[in-house]
């Protein structure tokens, strides 16, 4: 299972700046953070969880940086997006 096209799949953009979010588990709010997503939201709660064995999702929100990851996480949307 991809953690991170399963967390870009849920994501939405939230109408104002780069900033975009959706209801994440944990392994997918990590999944995000690993792959470079700013200011994102939740980050110590899904480790805490993820120690824990819990699994329960969580609105969570971040900023994309210009650049490169802005980029990938764009492509990766309409790509996840045209494929359903």
């Amino acid at each position: 299972m991809n953690h991170l096209h399963n967390a870009i799949r849920k994501c939405s953009y939230q109408g104002y700046d780069r900033r975009w979010g959706g209801y994440l588990l944990p392994k997918e709010v990590l999944a995000l953070r690993d792959f470079g997503v700013a200011d994102l939201d939740n980050v110590d709660w899904a480790i805490d969880c993820k120690r824990s064995g819990i699994i329960y999702g969580r609105w969570t929100y971040f900023n994309l940086l210009k650049g490169e990851n802005e980029s990938k996480f764009k492509i990766l949307k309409e790509g996840l997006h045209h494929g359903s």
